[in-house]
């Protein structure tokens, strides 16, 4: 083999190599970005492994949309500081959002919260642990509106989803719903095509099936679930359109 030969044959070894390391130090970096940006879990769902541990860290899921003024109180601070796209949620954030705006985060269960405008959150309970079925989350809506999505139901002891106001609860049974609360009352649309919602209000619990709703007066009994289509309080729109739900109030 000629000298010509030899160096083209080192040549394309070398380019080979060269492909071989840049593909290791992308997989690092990548690997490295998603530790910094709390993503590791995705890598696990993509891969179609199953983590096998509890998610006990104090960051419980991200920031997947971003609109307008929204500001988050995190532990052990004492003022709030904007929040930017793909932020990491944190156990026992306060979340606020102004006029005009909105927030989506996304926990490690899968489930989706969209914080309408004008609201007040706080991420109070979360424990999240696949290998047990087990998932508690509890969050605290002290004003305004939010729409979940709880795409799974855990059957693990213990396991709940649910949405706080000052004088009522309101609990998922695997369904799409929105909850609001104001001075005067609050109340859930569920909006979900199955699964049920139990409203909880001094004491009385009553269970919302698809496209019901009910709502109390403040330290009110909850009332009876209702149809939908047979109209709906203004507190109950309005949280629906906030929250920018695809699903409309109609039968």
């Amino acid at each position: 083999m000629g000298v010509s030969s030899t160096r083209q044959l080192d040549a394309v070894q070398a380019r080979g190599l060269l492909r071989v390391a840049s593909g290791l130090f992308s997989s690092v970096l990548r690997s490295l970005a998603l530790s910094i940006l709390g993503l590791s879990w995705l890598t696990n769902v993509a891969s179609g492994a199953q983590r096998t541990e509890p998610i006990l860290a104090n960051q419980v899921g991200l920031f997947t949309e971003v609109q307008g003024q929204v500001r988050v109180i995190h532990p052990g601070m004492l003022h709030a500081v904007p929040v930017n796209l793909y932020d990491g949620v944190r156990f026992k954030d306060v979340i606020e959002t102004q006029r005009d705006s909105q927030a989506k985060t996304l926990f490690y269960d899968d489930s989706l919260l969209t914080i309408g405008e004008h609201s007040h959150v706080e991420i109070t309970e979360h424990y999240y642990d696949p290998a047990s079925d087990k998932r508690c989350i509890v969050v605290n809506l002290l004003w305004g509106a939010v729409r979940v999505l709880v795409g799974k139901v855990f059957t693990g002891t213990g396991s709940k989803f649910e949405i706080h106001t000052p004088s009522a609860v309101a609990a998922a049974r695997g369904t799409h719903f929105v909850v609001w609360a104001d001075r005067r009352s609050s109340g859930v649309v569920n909006i979900g095509d199955h699964g049920r919602v139990d409203f909880t209000a001094k004491g009385l619990t009553v269970g919302l099936g698809p496209h019901q709703f009910s709502f109390s007066k403040t330290r009110g009994l909850p009332r009876q679930p209702t149809a939908v289509s047979s109209g709906v309080p203004s507190g109950a729109r309005q949280a629906v359109q906030e929250t920018n739900a695809t699903h409309h109030l109609n039968p």
